[in-house]
């Protein structure tokens, strides 16, 4: 896990308050909610999102500001083919 920028990648996201499935959920986060990874745990990363709600989301959920970058150029050369 690297620190820095992400951003929920799934339509609605549970932020959990322990790190693991049958943690309670404290807030569900839309596509694209910018958020701090701060730290992994297994399979769930510590997350604080904007507005200060802290939790965990598990792998999968979210990308890297970089992986979304990445993401969004391939789709943006892809709709530029067609």
């Amino acid at each position: 896990m690297e620190r820095g920028v992400g951003y929920v990648s799934l339509s609605r996201v549970p932020l959990r308050g322990e790190p693991k499935v049958t943690g309670a959920v404290v807030a569900l986060l839309p596509r694209d909610s910018e958020l701090k990874l701060e730290a992994a745990d297994g399979s769930f990363t510590r997350v604080l999102a904007k507005g200060g709600r802290a939790g965990w989301l598990e792998a999968g959920t979210f990308e890297s500001a970089a992986e979304k970058e990445a993401r969004e150029r391939r789709t943006k050369a892809v709709a530029d083919f067609a």
